[in-house]
């Protein structure tokens, strides 16, 4: 990541590893997580689960991921940037709970259609409880 990364993942999320593209291998991004006084893009990442979606864009495709995990890893752990075979994977990286772990979120690619305006709604963010 570049040397100004920290503010980048204030306001987004950062790739992990450079010349990643969204549908093939691990695409790895990490961002900040300031729970509980934030709305950084990855605050809610704690309440993924199994069987959510990630919809992830190049304005090209709509990458769709389903979510097959989520754990928590010591920062030192880079397994979880690895490639995993032929794999289309996602995983989502952020500060867990004191930030002396990681939370990493893993999810599937299920579907890659090409982009298109009623896509749109999926993009807009909503906080739980909010009507």
């Amino acid at each position: 990541m570049s040397t100004d990364s920290n503010t980048n993942l204030a306001f987004g999320a950062g790739m992990m590893a450079n010349r990643q593209m969204g549908g093939k291998n691990n695409y790895v991004l990490a961002g900040h997580n300031m729970e509980p006084y934030s709305t950084t893009l990855f605050t809610t990442l704690s309440e993924a689960k199994d069987g959510d979606k990630i919809y992830i864009t190049d304005l090209n495709n709509v990458f769709i991921y389903k979510i097959t995990s989520e754990k928590v890893v010591n920062p030192k752990d880079v397994t979880i940037l690895d490639n995993q075979g032929k794999q289309s994977l996602i995983t989502l990286i952020t500060c867990h709970a004191d930030g002396s772990n990681r939370l990493a979120v893993r999810g599937k690619l299920i579907a890659s259609p090409k982009y298109s305006n009623r896509y749109s709604h999926d993009f807009t963010f909503q906080k739980k409880n909010q009507v």
